[in-house]
């Protein structure tokens, strides 16, 4: 028997049946993305970018992350790759 064998039978072992990898922890940058991609989409959504005095709460939300993201340098060069709607060109 090799050791290929060896580990699949291993691992057909039905004690080991609820044995799964842990979950890859989420970085402040993966929700930095998360953040800036929920306002690109929201963007594409409705073909404008979100107002100050937008129609309701989350479309203000959205509005003050934006600038905040556009006042720091920093992440505006991070999240140039996903800025697929120029949010980020320089204004």
């Amino acid at each position: 028997m090799s050791w290929s064998e060896d580990l699949i039978e291993l691992f057909n072992d039905p004690i080991l049946s609820d044995v799964r990898p842990f979950a890859q922890r989420i970085t402040s940058d993966d929700r930095l993305v998360e953040s800036f991609i929920e306002i690109r989409d929201w963007v594409l959504a409705n073909e404008c970018e979100p107002k100050e005095e937008g129609a309701d709460f989350s479309e203000r939300k959205l509005h003050r992350r934006l600038l905040s993201i556009r006042s720091d340098e920093e992440r505006s060069a991070f999240l140039k790759d996903y800025d697929t709607t120029h949010l980020l060109n320089d204004l």
